[in-house]
């Protein structure tokens, strides 16, 4: 068995995005943002991971109410974005809420888009202000096909 505990989502200001996801999201901080460049063996990591032309990011952790964690990284040379909905990787962030059109709604006010109007399935596709996709799913809807899957 195998469980989510986190998903990574590229950013090009780790400050604005960590505030942004607290403020709006309401997830919580649970590591503050640090430097690669400050633990020599992340460093050493991310070049593992990233490849030889990797030098520097910074990172941070939080969770959301459900306690799965989303890790953001600032490269200081953010990957080219490319066409994100035809390349392998996250194609977007699903969060539930009670009410889907507020919390939007709260998207918006603070910098980021709704990308359909429609509604269409009771889903609403919104981005953050640093372009990632968030669908907005209604908490029933999500409870009752948890049920179904037991």
């Amino acid at each position: 068995m195998a469980a989510i505990t986190q998903i990574g989502l590229t950013v090009p200001d780790i400050d604005k995005a960590v505030d942004w996801y607290s403020k709006v999201l309401d997830f919580k901080v649970i590591v503050a943002p640090y430097d690669t460049i400050e633990k020599k063996q992340l460093t050493d990591l991310s070049r593992d991971l990233y490849g030889a032309p990797f030098r520097r990011a910074r990172l941070a952790q939080l969770n959301d109410p459900n306690k799965i964690g989303i890790e953001l990284f600032e490269f200081e040379q953010t990957p080219s974005p490319a066409d994100a909905n035809s390349r392998p990787g996250l194609f977007h962030l699903c969060v539930t809420s009670q009410d889907q059109q507020a919390l939007a709604d709260k998207i918006v006010r603070n910098g980021g888009k709704r990308r359909n109007i429609s509604g269409l399935h009771s889903l609403i596709y919104c981005e953050d202000p640093f372009g990632n996709v968030i669908e907005v799913y209604p908490e029933q809807t999500n409870s009752a096909i948890f049920e179904q899957s037991q």
